[in-house]
């Protein structure tokens, strides 16, 4: 299993791109689990420093009052990205936890929500 990392197979030691339709890609040769695992570590460091990154900011905003602008941005960003989670609620997942009200609750969310940009 482990020299599958990263690599949807089509044949022992081969794969298919990511971006296959139906599996109709071409098979090449498996990565290197090694490659595999350095990419994805690379990935969740780029990660972890941009984390940092804007956690620095954040503290830096907050001590400075010239700097409120961050706060601002911050706090309209989220609110278009909620905005945007409960437009986006289709009825049946409402239906768990709203019953019979889902259908009503969906037609509210994409009235209320809705943001055409």
């Amino acid at each position: 299993a482990g020299a599958d990392l990263g690599c949807y197979r089509c044949a022992p030691g081969f794969a298919r791109g990511d971006g296959t339709f139906h599996d109709r890609g071409a098979c090449s040769p498996c990565p290197r689990p090694e490659w595999t695992i350095s990419v994805a570590g690379l990935a969740v460091l780029i990660v972890v420093l941009l984390a940092f990154c804007l956690a620095r900011l954040n503290i830096t905003a907050a001590r400075r009052p010239a700097c409120l602008h961050a706060f601002i941005l911050k706090i309209g960003i989220s609110h278009l990205f909620l905005m945007h989670s409960f437009e986006s609620l289709m009825e049946w997942e409402l239906v768990p936890g709203f019953g019979s009200a889902s259908l009503v609750l969906r037609y509210l969310f994409a009235g209320a929500f809705a943001w055409d940009g």
